[in-house]
């Protein structure tokens, strides 16, 4: 029983306290504390963040506004200290615990850009220069910005003003000789750099590759490649690259692609034919080649594609992976994974995938916990289950599957631990089985004793029997390709 005692209590002063001690001292729990001049080391267990310390901000009582970068600077974070995992993590109450220092330096975009020779207070190309701030400051901020070589390539003045209310500069260049120079612009002990190389037309030209590397089609589909050079194309006709396949049997190509004046790539079709094999392609300028692979292969729907239910500890790096194997892009606005419960045979989370818009075909969305959200590589497609644990039930049996919510359709499913063949969908006429072909077996299966999940192998392959697809991967890859060990 609960009694009130008093009601609109002053609240006491937070406790002063240095980051070292508060990201140690575990007699601090519950203790409201501020603790001042902090910086941020680590975004990994985002949307927490880990500051000087180290110790971990959490958004247990609030989620910033803003999130921070790494070298980001706060003069102060208050809020209440409390331990978790014998960790310490600091909880702010609202927006005015968290005081923000000076906008930190985030670097150059693009990292190497190219000048004209001569050229004098002229933008780089094929992309202009610009410079960063991690947010837009109150006031101009002046930067200088040095040369490794000024007879090179130099900002013009030596400096640029990164305006109030706006977090980017344009960097224009002064170039004078053929060859790379390196910018340095610092700010509050924070360096940053960027190469500018200086060329013109008379320079050769270099394929430097062909993306993707390597690529899978469905006979008679087609696939768009790209080329790269290693600088831009001449100003007055650009650069003509020429294309073979070998064998030229399960593909075709045009025999150029032109590469633009003043531009680094180019886009181009491959078809393939109706007969399944592979193609070695090549592409070339003057000496110089590049080379990727064309499978034609019957390819997969999108799948369910690696899970990893059961952690080492507690499960809070959960995630589920699925997979584009359908050669094309696919429109998820009415996708969902469905997650199942084996005791009562019934839908007990459901996750839309349709605000992520089109996935790519060979592209992966990663659905997880944010622990394991922070190891999926950049570009990925991620849908956060929360700062939590236990999202994904361990089995015995379980289940989980993708569906089509506007037709009531299952699209791919995976039971794990056992075989569910009477499920019930919410809004789905009647039930449907979540096996596929053969049930995997029973002791195929996560587990908490050392790092393991359940994938697809080879990776994105269904042949619609979840015995011969499915096994255990040593190696976890949330939005990568799946490795058994």
């Amino acid at each position: 029983t609960l009694s009130k005692l008093s009601s609109g209590e002053t609240l006491p002063e937070p406790l002063v306290v240095a980051a070292n001690v508060a990201a140690t001292n575990t007699a601090l729990d519950g203790v409201l504390a501020t603790v001042a001049t902090l910086e941020v080391l680590d975004l990994t267990p985002k949307p927490s963040f880990v500051v000087t310390g180290p110790l971990t901000v959490t958004t247990q009582l609030h989620a910033a506004a803003y999130f921070p970068v790494v070298n980001e600077r706060y003069d102060s974070i208050t809020g209440v200290l409390t331990v978790y995992d014998a960790t310490m993590r600091l909880a702010p109450r609202s927006e005015l615990d968290l005081v923000l220092g000076a906008p930190v330096l985030i670097g150059f975009e693009p990292q190497k850009a190219f000048a004209k020779k001569n050229q004098a207070g002229g933008d780089t190309f094929p992309q202009a220069l610009f410079l960063s701030l991690s947010r837009a400051p109150a006031n101009d901020v002046v930067l200088a910005i040095t040369s490794s070589d000024a007879a090179i390539a130099k900002a013009t003045g030596g400096m640029i003003t990164v305006k109030a209310n706006s977090k980017t500069a344009k960097v224009v260049i002064d170039a004078g000789n053929l060859g790379t120079a390196t910018l340095t612009a610092s700010k509050d002990g924070v360096s940053q750099t960027a190469t500018v190389q200086v060329i013109d037309d008379t320079l050769s030209r270099s394929v430097t590759a062909l993306t993707p590397a390597a690529v899978q089609v469905a006979p008679s589909g087609m696939v768009t490649m790209s080329v790269t050079l290693d600088m831009p194309a001449p100003s007055a006709v650009g650069s003509t690259v020429m294309l073979s396949l070998v064998p030229n049997l399960y593909a075709s190509v045009g025999g150029t692609v032109l590469v633009g004046p003043n531009t680094l790539t180019a886009t181009f079709a491959v078809s393939a034919t109706a007969t399944l094999g592979a193609e070695t392609l090549t592409a070339t300028l003057g000496a110089s080649k590049a080379t990727a692979t064309i499978d034609v292969k019957a390819l997969s729907g999108l799948v369910i594609n690696e899970v990893d239910y059961d952690n080492i500890g507690t499960d809070t790096t959960e995630f589920i992976e699925v997979f584009n194997g359908t050669g094309a892009p696919y429109d998820l606005t009415n996708v969902a994974v469905v997650l199942i419960n084996g005791t009562t045979a019934s839908e007990y989370s459901r996750f839309a995938l349709g605000g992520l818009g089109t996935l790519a075909a060979n592209d992966y969305v990663v659905l997880g916990s944010d622990a394991a959200l922070a190891t999926v590589p950049l570009g990925v497609k991620t849908i956060s289950l929360g700062a939590g644990k236990d999202y994904v039930q361990n089995g015995a049996p379980d289940a989980l599957g993708l569906i089509d919510s506007q037709q009531n359709i299952l699209l791919d499913a995976l039971t794990y631990e056992g075989a569910l063949t009477m499920v019930t969908v919410k809004n789905f006429p009647s039930m449907v089985s979540f096996v596929k072909g053969t049930a995997l077996d029973a002791l195929v299966a996560d587990n908490n004793a050392t790092v393991a999940s359940l994938c697809r192998f080879p990776n994105g392959v269904d042949t619609q029997n979840s015995s011969k697809d499915w096994g255990v991967c040593g190696v976890l890859t949330p939005g990568a390709a799946n490795l058994l060990k």
